[in-house]
Order: C-alpha cells, then structure tokens, then sequence
C-alpha cells in the first residue's frame, strides 16, 4: 500500500490550492492512500476548489484538538508515525519548515515546495533557519516553480537537492487560445489576491492615465484580500468607481476572462502566477512585472509584454500598444497560448507523480 501525506496551510482559493487541487486526482490514481492535511483554518468555505474525492482531507486544528503551534506540531509527529507514509509533501514556506521541524530524526521521506521567490522572504533570519531545517538528511527534495527561484540556493547541498516543476494548468482545450477568437469588449482584466504582494495599486494608476484617452474602457480585478478597503479607496479619490470593478473571487474566471482585450499583472514578486498562465493559455495579450515565472514564460514583445516593478507609466504605455494595435495583439495572443503545451495538466501532474514515486 503506498501512501502520501501533503501538508498545506488550507485548500481555500488561491494559486498553491488550485495546484493542489489539479494534482488530486493524479496523486490518487498514483498513490492508494492521499491525505491533504490542512495545517490553517479558513472562512467557510474552506474548500474552494474541487478535490478528487478518493483524497482524504485533514483538519488539523480540529483533529488534534491542539490550541497552539507546539501542540499540534506533536500531534502532528504522532500521525506521521502512525500512518507512516512512503513520502510526506509540504507546500507553502512556512507549512515546509513546521513539518521539516515536526518530524526531525523520523526517517520520514520529505519533499518541501515552495510557492514563493524566496528572495523577497523576511526576515532574513528566519529564512536562514528554514534553509537550515532543508539540509535534514530527510528533506530528500525540494521543489521550485522557476529557474530564478531555484538558484537562490546557493548552498551547495542545497541545489542539489532542489528541482524545478511549473505550475500546471487545468482548462479545456476548448479554451486553448480562444480569447483570440472571442468578441471583444473594452475590458482590462487581472486576476490575484488584494494584497501588497501583488500591488494592484501600480495597475488602477497606470489604467486611470489609460483611461483619459480611452474612456469606454473597464479595468476589472478579480480577487479578495486585505487591501481591498485601500483599493476601494484609491479608485474614488481617483474618479474611477465607475470604471475600475472589483468583483472578488470567480469560480468561472477562464469564462469571464475571454472577452478582455488584455490581461495586467503588476505583483512585486511571484513563484509563478497562475493567473497569468491562465490568461496566456486562453490566448490574451499579457502585460507582466518582469517577476519570477514571468520571466520563464514572456518573451518580451513576442508573446507578451514584460515591465519592471512598479513602472506605472511603462504598464501605461503597453496597455495603450495593446488597445491601438489590434493585429498585434492577436499575434500576441496566439504566440501566448503556445504555453498551454509546456504546462498543460497532463504533462505537469506527470511530472509531480514520477518526481514523487521517485522519493520512495
């Protein structure tokens, strides 16, 4: 009987639990035995995205009973050694080192991945003990998204130990390039969480200098998170609130994204965005910081457009191009759902299986 363990902080929405999820039926088929262990408890629903159903979900906080850390990282070691399973797989930085930590001296095959660049991780001294806590002789990989995240390791050991796996994506070859296809609207969409990371701020400025020249156009944001309130706030000092629209999540985004004439990201740092390899899939002309995973996907000017971090008037002037160069933004577009054939599901979950068995 073989068995896997994957340990994430919950399974609500966002880009680690939608490749949790895409990877659940693989990992079932694979394995005899999956269990998602969810270390964090969520808002209700704490599940966002489907889970196969063979895939046995564990709430940590509520199995255990624990009421802090330290507790549930000894409950924690407890069913490990119970179950004892072939391979135990953590995702999300800091879920990696609870778990490298937990199961010190257990003999318990580890692989720990990272979702994140690891460069923008603070403090410094944390990283440096969660570097530490990989050099355990039971850490047997370590997964990056991208090329630019996986040489941050410039330990020795630790290189060695580190592969590099892309995000997949799960869509319908229907959807494979059908933005380019789609009747059009005046729509600039982005899709992330409202946070700092992902600085929608830079987007709503660089869309309102936009909008003085093409005012039937409207930025929608789909997404929820903190900075919701700043955002909120920034589109009305602006003038904007008829404009600019900021829906919260969707269970449907490939659908609502279609009829975009481009997509924006403007994060300050990334592991590799699923949003943007959603939108390139489906064959929409892209605008990216040029960020980790960006950088492996756009080749800027062919199939994509790459900016630097925080270049409000950069972002301005290819969403302009974009809006006044139809022909090119095809071509863009067609060129950008090429992706699809490097990250499709099938091709990634295949390569998470055999990395994984691989382990044991």
């Amino acid at each position: 009987m073989s068995k896997i363990i994957v340990n994430t902080g919950t399974l609500s929405a966002g880009g680690a639990e939608r490749v949790l999820s895409i990877l659940s039926k693989p990992l079932a088929d694979a394995f005899d035995e999956v269990h998602y262990v969810m270390w964090l408890d969520a808002k209700y629903p704490d599940i966002f995205y489907d889970i196969d159903p063979r895939v046995k979900i564990v709430r940590l906080s509520k199995e255990s009973g624990a009421t802090n850390i330290l507790q549930q990282m000894i409950w924690f070691r407890r069913y490990i050694k119970r179950e004892h399973p072939d391979v135990v797989l953590s995702f999300m930085v800091m879920v990696c080192f609870t778990v490298t930590i937990a199961l010190l001296l257990t003999g318990i095959n580890q692989v720990v991945a990272e979702r994140n660049d690891p460069n923008f991780f603070r403090p410094k001294w944390l990283r440096r003990l969660i570097n530490w806590s990989y050099l355990s002789s039971d850490v047997k990989g370590i997964i990056m998204q991208t090329e630019k995240n996986k040489i941050f390791f410039s330990n020795g050991r630790l290189l060695r130990k580190t592969t590099v796996i892309y995000n997949p994506i799960d869509i319908d070859d229907t959807y494979v390039g059908a933005a380019v296809k789609h009747k059009k609207e005046d729509v600039i969409v982005s899709v992330g969480r409202l946070t700092n990371q992902k600085q929608q701020w830079v987007l709503i400025e660089a869309f309102a200098l936009f909008h003085k020249t093409h005012p039937s156009y409207k930025l929608v944001i789909y997404g929820e998170g903190e900075k919701r309130k700043d955002l909120e706030e920034q589109v009305v000092l602006l003038k904007m609130k008829e404009s600019v629209i900021l829906p919260g999540r969707s269970k449907q985004v490939i659908r609502d994204i279609l009829p975009a004439k481009m997509f924006v990201t403007t994060s300050l740092y990334e592991g590799m965005s699923n949003a943007l390899i959603e939108a390139m899939c489906v064959g929409l002309p892209c605008i990216s910081t040029s960020v980790s995973g960006a950088t492996d996907l756009i080749n800027d000017g062919k199939n994509g457009f790459l900016v630097d971090e925080g270049d409000v008037k950069k972002v301005f002037e290819k969403m302009l191009f974009i809006a006044d160069h139809s022909e090119e933004a095809n071509t863009l577009g067609c060129n950008a759902s090429q992706a699809y054939h490097l990250l499709s599901s099938e091709v990634i979950s295949g390569e998470w299986v055999n990395y994984l068995k691989s382990m044991i």
